[in-house]
């Protein structure tokens, strides 16, 4: 499983394995101002590994094409929004993706992915994310990533 793309507060659906992210989301979907986010994100409520990284909007297209590259022969995601509630599915093969991404402001998000496989649990995820800032002139996007020790 590639956690890498997941790890990236871009697509927001993108949490739990990025052959099962939502690949192409609709415009609506809600997408990252660009700047330093924190992303808290705790797997099948384990410890929770914190990570920031400078998004722009080159990193947020870039993981938005892996997640397109990573899904080729799923079935096509459903969107839905009710609100501030978004919410995706995605069937590849054996596997269905739910998303559920909730939308405090522009500013801060809360996404929780499950991951079923021939209908049994099989990934859980719950990733907060918080934007910091704009990123110190110095970051460069992507390159960013900083992971802190898991609590």
């Amino acid at each position: 499983m590639n956690l890498r793309p997941c790890l990236i507060p871009v697509l927001w659906a993108c949490l739990a394995g990025a052959a099962h992210c939502a690949a192409t989301t609709p415009d609506w979907w809600p997408r990252p101002a660009p700047g330093l986010w924190k992303a808290e994100t705790t797997l099948r409520s384990a410890r929770t590994v914190t990570t920031t990284q400078c998004i722009d909007t080159a990193t947020q297209k870039a993981a938005e094409a892996e997640a397109q590259k990573q899904t080729q022969g799923c079935k096509p995601s459903v969107h839905q929004r009710n609100g501030n509630v978004f919410t995706s599915e995605t069937v590849c093969g054996d596997t269905t993706t739910q998303v559920r991404l909730t939308v405090t402001d522009n500013q801060s998000y809360t996404s929780e992915v499950k991951s079923l496989t021939h209908g049994k649990p099989s990934v859980v995820v719950v990733q907060k994310q918080t934007r910091l800032g704009d990123c110190a002139s110095a970051q460069s996007p992507d390159a960013s990533l900083r992971v802190s020790p898991a609590k």
